[in-house]
């Protein structure tokens, strides 16, 4: 896995640090869970420790996270990476991602330099991004293009319900 702590821009940057800053929340929810949860077993007087489920189950999931965020101390980083990579998982290499751009790229005849620009905003604010409402992009586009060619945009005539008189 290669460092995400060198970014190509701002848009990316910012990207990263709302996944950290959504990575620390989980972590203060988890501790917060979890402390309740052994509270909670030391009061009820069982002898089985249950909360290490939870532990266990939730802990992984977030240590994988801070795997991917690169934030974990350089040694176990990079014995998690190494570990990682020797897996029969293909996606889970850093190159992966690469190959399966340059196979899109490849298929709809994309130029890179164009489409990376709109790949990485899309991936950076994959968890952000709000689409639009298409018939504001074609308003938009009516009225840019009326602008270019000099023509008053068209209005729209709006149908206004006319009060129906009553049956006799």
């Amino acid at each position: 896995m290669t460092t995400r702590k060198t970014f190509k821009n701002q848009e990316d940057a910012v990207a990263y640090v709302k996944e950290l800053s959504g990575f620390y929340k989980q972590v203060l929810l988890y501790a917060v869970v979890n402390v309740f949860f052994i509270v909670y077993w030391l009061l009820s007087g069982e002898d089985y420790f249950w909360p290490i489920w939870v532990i266990l189950g939730w802990g992984t999931p977030l240590f994988f996270v801070a795997v991917d965020l690169q934030i974990l101390p350089k040694s176990i980083q990079k014995t998690m990476n190494s570990i990682l990579e020797s897996l029969p998982l293909p996606f889970l290499k850093p190159e992966w991602e690469t190959d399966q751009l340059n196979r899109i790229y490849k298929k709809k005849n994309v130029k890179s330099e164009d489409s990376s620009l709109v790949l990485t905003k899309t991936m950076a604010h994959k968890s952000t991004v709000k689409k639009a409402a298409p018939s504001a992009k074609k308003v938009k586009t009516v009225a840019a293009s009326a602008k270019s060619k000099k023509v008053a945009p068209k209005k729209v005539a709006s149908k206004k319900a006319s009060p129906k008189a009553p049956k006799k």
